[in-house]
């Protein structure tokens, strides 16, 4: 898997995007801009440092209407292109053609760090890499730390759901909670404090 790091400023009033392998683009037409982004290298994960703060040129170059349609729906249609923006979490681009780009943000792994020029963020993202293949996980996207054991781990286990549960099971649910309501009722006076802990399964306590 290969990083590529990206950097995206303001330089003489035009938007500067410098990118890790040495391409740098200086334009104010955003069709220009995402085609740019959406450059194929192949398997890769394209990062940045500060997600929000990077995108922030990119935005302004949207204008209120788009930025207002990312806050409330998360999407906006630029022509052929489509925008996806979480903050905090994720910026894609992605083109009628199929081409698509997600951009991470590294801070949140180097939290003591400061920013570093876009060569020395891209050997961070590659350091972060090796790291997680030690562990195991070959991660598809840098969202968060969450993310990525959601990914590696928890999307491969076959957990059990709510539908899973026996019907005798469920019907008794009522009669629990009506038991276990009378019991703290006659256990407690006005203004205590209770802990309900369930034991086993309900909190993966083993017994």
């Amino acid at each position: 898997m290969r990083i590529v790091a990206y950097q995206i400023s303001i330089k003489d009033g035009k938007v500067l995007i410098l990118e890790s392998g040495g391409a740098h683009l200086l334009s104010n037409h955003l069709h220009e801009i995402w085609s740019f982004l959406l450059e194929d290298y192949g398997e890769c994960l394209k990062i940045c440092w500060d997600l929000d703060a990077t995108v922030a040129p990119l935005l302004r170059l949207l204008g209120k209407t788009a930025c207002k349609g990312l806050q409330t729906t998360k999407k906006w249609h630029e022509g052929v292109f489509q925008v996806f923006y979480v903050v905090g979490k994720v910026f894609s681009v992605s083109h009628v053609s199929g081409a698509r780009m997600s951009l991470y943000g590294l801070e949140q792994y180097y939290p003591d760090l400061d920013e570093p020029d876009v060569e020395g963020l891209q050997a961070l993202g590659m350091k972060l890499l090796k790291e997680l293949n030690k562990m195991g996980f070959q991660p598809t996207k840098l969202t968060s730390p969450v993310a990525i054991y959601e990914e590696a781990i928890l999307s491969k286990l076959d957990l059990p759901k709510i539908t899973d549960m026996p019907k005798e099971v469920a019907e008794a649910a009522p009669k629990v909670q009506e038991r276990l309501s009378g019991l703290i009722e006659s256990k407690t006076k006005e203004g205590d404090t209770v802990i309900v802990i369930g034991v086993g399964n309900t909190l993966g306590v083993g017994q």
